[in-house]
């Protein structure tokens, strides 16, 4: 089988041809020389990669996605990304972005290391920057541990060491917290300081504590704790919560400072004027004056406070323990109120101006200015008109009593204006009237009304009072016709007294009484700095004289103490306005008889003997029952006795079993001694039993039957018609 062979050797030969042609054709073939490996960022992961994209996904939810410029993978499932993106899924919409120079993701996928320049960016504008931060998905918190920065719109803080919790959409800084506020044009409006804050973005709440410190427009706000209410984009705050020891000092034209256990300031709707302010615990609120000064200041448990627009208080109550205190200027007393509750109104642009007191009031005035007394007035309830720093009017409710130095006074109702320092009393409370008193006089009337530097009244009404002696030297004392011993009683319809005068007007049926002592009349006046005293219209008297009572009446009655004379007769002739006043003359005295001096309290002169027809003074004493147009009883320099008695005009007098009647009569105490004078045209006639002695002047003893005739020594009689009485002849 050589043609096989030969076949076989003729194909090797051929393909060694056609090889060695191809060969000598294409050139010697190239060795391949393989690829060098990429550069590796770590040598430790298994897998890298760029532009990587990580999602972790539950269900259909995403719950964080991260994106990286290069990811490397580990061993056991561990991740990290470099310039790394994490936007994690938070709820009601709120995703938040953290970025960062490198992430590492935990081996079970579920937390997140972060470092360099980390910031994390909310979906609604928030922003907060850190050197380094975690997040863990299983409880949705984002931890940082360093210094960071935050912020939103207007508003900015930074702080040390934070919590951010996803779930719940709430900030934890652990120190050195501080936040700003800024107005459009940037200027800080309000700054906030403490130790820690918490702040609740869902919200819009910041809780801030560990020695809480806030600025705003010069005010300074601090507390141990407090809570920023925050407006709906985080720009602004519209109220602030202080919790311990909270206070707020300056920054506005209306308050000084506040002070309490918890205070919350409410702002208006924009967050740039307070609106509200609520204090508890301890509570005080000091004002500013109108001219920047110190101003009110009030305190209780309670307050709450309304503020206009302007600054000015609208509303103000307050409860607990309330005190009000007024400074003193020299426009104004200093005052304090004290009572369980205050409700007090105001208006835009004024301020308060209406307050009302209520349960257990207590008023004091401190006698800061001259002239100005200490004044304490209790009541249950006070209505007081406020003006500036000031009170222009107060009425008090509701068992009202006044306590003023040397006067006090009580009421159901007292009217008290305080600027004027006068006291309108009315109102019975307990069944009893209203009431003044000081040392001199007690007054009791259905309205009294007192003056209360001068102690100065007008009473109406069932007017009862109790005039006291002199208490101390400088005085006044009571009219010497009065016992200069024991109190005074006079009642009447109405009152005016003068304190600093010491001058009492009584009108209405006025009855005065003082052991033996009785006086009457429509009006009574006493004049306590003259000691003098005026009855007048149908006036009547009875008081001790030479130890028997002396009854007197007239339509006048006076007693002039400089002179010690009591003077009955009618009332003073009153001169129509613009006619001139005349002095009637008075039939000339008998020898030996002082003139008469007229009291300051006569306001126009007696009328002349003879006038008034009809209108006779009687006076009934131990020296005879005289009647007379005017009657004067002159009595002892120092004590209750007769030294003269006067008649004048159309005297009649009974002396036992005596009766005489002439122009003019004058008794002397000292010798007994009667001298009656006769008028023009009228003798006198004395007529005892059957004898009558006529005469232009007859002189006779209370003890003695002896009459003198015009100075001689005879006795002249004449046998009266009709009768039992015999004739008799010529003497």
């Amino acid at each position: 089988m050589r043609w096989q062979q030969r076949a076989r050797l003729g194909i090797a030969l051929a393909g060694a041809g056609f090889a060695g042609t191809l060969y000598f054709a294409i050139g010697e073939r190239q060795a391949r020389v393989a690829p060098a490996p990429p550069d590796r960022l770590d040598p430790t992961a298994i897998v890298e990669s760029s532009g990587a994209v990580a999602r972790q996904i539950r269900g259909v939810k995403e719950h964080y996605r991260v994106q990286a410029e290069h990811q490397l993978s580990y061993e056991g499932g561990s991740s990290r990304a470099i310039n790394a993106e994490i936007t994690v899924r938070a709820r009601g919409g709120r995703d938040f972005v953290i970025t960062g120079r490198e992430a590492r993701v935990g081996e079970d996928q579920s937390s997140i290391e972060v470092g360099g320049d980390v910031t994390l960016a909310a979906s609604d504008g928030f922003r907060m920057s850190t050197g380094a931060a975690a997040f863990t998905e299983s409880d949705g918190l984002v931890r940082a541990p360093g210094a960071l920065t935050f912020g939103r719109g207007r508003m900015s803080g930074s702080g040390t060491g934070m919590t951010y919790d996803k779930n719940g959409d709430v900030l934890s800084i652990s120190e050195s917290v501080h936040i700003a506020f800024t107005d459009e044009a940037g200027a800080v409006t309000m700054e906030l300081e403490g130790g820690s804050a918490v702040f609740h973005r869902g919200q819009h709440l910041v809780e801030a504590a560990g020695g809480v410190r806030t600025l705003r427009s010069g005010q300074t706000i601090e507390a141990d704790a407090a809570t920023a209410m925050l407006n709906e984009t985080d720009e602004f705050v519209v109220g602030i919560e202080l919790r311990g020891a909270a206070r707020v000092v300056g920054g506005s034209g209306t308050f000084d400072s506040m002070h309490a256990d918890a205070i919350t300031l409410d702002y208006t709707d924009d967050g740039a004027a307070l609106e509200r302010v609520s204090l508890a615990g301890q509570a005080a609120v000091a004002l500013l004056g109108p001219d920047g000064g110190p101003g009110r200041q009030i305190t209780g448990e309670r307050l709450n406070v309304t503020v206009a627009p302007d600054g000015a208080i609208t509303a103000l109550d307050a409860s607990g323990g309330v005190r009000l205190d007024q400074p003193g200027s020299a426009q104004t007393v200093r005052r304090t109120i004290t009572a369980g509750t205050l409700r007090a109104t105001g208006e835009p642009g004024a301020g308060l101006t209406l307050a009302r007191f209520d349960d257990a009031v207590e008023l004091r005035e401190a006698a800061d200015a001259p002239g100005v007394r200490p004044r304490v007035v209790r009541a249950r309830s006070l209505s007081a008109s406020l003006t500036g720093d000031g009170m222009s009017g107060a009425v008090f409710t509701g068992t009202v009593v006044v306590d003023d130095e040397n006067l006090s006074a009580a009421a159901g109702l007292a009217d008290y204006d305080p600027v004027a320092g006068s006291l309108s009393l009315s109102g019975v409370e307990a069944g009893l009237p209203p009431r003044v008193e000081d040392r001199l006089v007690s007054v009791t009337a259905t309205t009294i009304d007192v003056a209360l530097e001068t102690h100065r009244m007008a009473a109406s009404g069932n007017v009862r009072t109790v005039l006291q002696p002199k208490a101390e030297p400088g005085d006044p004392d009571l009219p010497g016709l009065l016992s200069g011993e024991g109190a005074v009683n006079v009642n009447g319809g109405t009152l005016q007294y003068d304190g600093d005068a010491g001058r009492v007007r009584y009108a209405g049926d006025v009855q005065l009484w003082q052991g033996d002592t009785t006086i009457r009349a429509d009006q009574l006046t006493l004049d306590r700095a003259s000691g003098d005293l005026l009855a007048a219209g149908n006036a009547r008297s009875t008081f001790l004289l030479d130890g028997a009572a002396a009854i007197g009446r007239a339509e006048q009655i006076r007693y002039a103490d400089a002179e010690r004379q009591v003077e009955y007769g009618p009332a003073p002739v009153v001169a129509p306005a613009g006619a001139a006043v005349t002095t009637p003359t008075a039939p000339a005295s008998p020898a030996g008889a002082p003139t008469t001096v007229r009291s300051p309290l006569v306001k126009a002169p007696a009328a002349a003997a003879g006038a008034g027809a009809g209108t006779m003074a009687r006076v009934s004493t131990t020296h005879g029952d005289l009647q007379s147009d005017r009657i004067v009883l002159a009595l002892h320099a120092s004590d209750a006795r007769l030294d003269r008695l006067e008649g004048y005009g159309r005297v009649q007098l009974t002396l036992e079993t005596r009766t005489a009647g002439g122009g003019r009569l004058t008794y002397f105490a000292a010798d007994e001694r009667y001298v009656i004078s006769g008028s023009p045209g009228e003798p006198v006639k004395v007529v005892q039993g059957c004898d009558e002695t006529i005469g232009k002047t007859l002189t006779f003893f209370k003890a003695a039957d002896r009459i003198v005739v015009d100075g001689g020594q005879e006795i002249r009689t004449q046998t009266k018609s009709g009768g039992t009485c015999p004739q008799a002849g010529s003497p």
